[in-house]
Formats: structure tokens, sequence, C-alpha cells
């Protein structure tokens, strides 16, 4: 049941971040960062993820992304 409803989760914020939405384009970031809610962690899409938040003005996208990039 918890990977059913993480996959619901995951596609639900997948949709949210196409449709602009910076808040979840940011937790995106943070989940493939890390490797949340069945997310494979992909240093590659979570820097595209928090790119896009920084670009939609997310406030702590910026220093995410720049950890990040400095690992």
């Amino acid at each position: 049941m918890q990977d059913k409803l993480s996959a619901i989760a995951t596609r639900l914020q997948l949709w949210k971040a196409k449709a602009g939405d910076v808040d979840a384009a940011y937790q995106l970031g943070y989940w493939y960062e890390d490797g949340n809610l069945g997310l494979s962690k992909d240093a590659n899409e979570a820097i595209r993820y928090y790119k896009q938040a920084q670009q939609l003005g997310h406030p702590e996208a910026a220093e995410a992304l720049r950890k990040l990039q400095s690992k």
C-alpha cells in the first residue's frame, strides 16, 4: 500500500512541476537528491528540478543546488 501511495505522490508532484508549481519542483529535487518516495537517487534530475524551482523563485532552491553541485 505504501508503494502505491508513494507512486501516486510522485506522479502528482511530476504533474504539478510540469505545470510550473515551484514547490513541486523543489520537492522533486529533494526526492531525487535523497532517493525518496520510490525515486532512485539521481543527481542530474535533482539538479534539473532545483534549477526549475530556482527559476520559478523558490527561496531555498539556489542553496540546495549549490550544495548538490559542490558534492
